[in-house]
């Protein structure tokens, strides 16, 4: 039993009627996402103190941010619970 009726004299003239295309060339460009050769990379000492030291500085940076926000909390809430107690409403 078919189930579909085979084209295939008429398709295989098709393809053969003309002559198949040139590979493709080998593509020159270079691949910005490709990664490159994992070689080791060979820091000195003055700039691995340098990223060190940034670091550090950055994260005292955001240390201080911190607590300078917490304070700010700190007195709105305070604010807040005067504001509560005056107006004799209470959370």
């Amino acid at each position: 039993m078919k189930v579909f009726s085979d084209p295939t004299d008429g398709f295989f003239e098709i393809l053969t009627r003309y002559p198949a295309p040139p590979p493709p060339l080998e593509s020159t460009a270079v691949n910005p996402y490709s990664t490159p050769s994992r070689r080791p990379v060979n820091i000195g000492k003055r700039k691995e103190a340098e990223e060190i030291s940034r670091l550090n500085d950055a994260m005292n940076q955001i240390i201080a941010k911190t607590e300078e926000y917490k304070k700010d909390l700190l007195a709105k809430k305070k604010q807040l619970e005067e504001m509560n107690t005056a107006n004799g409403t209470a959370e």
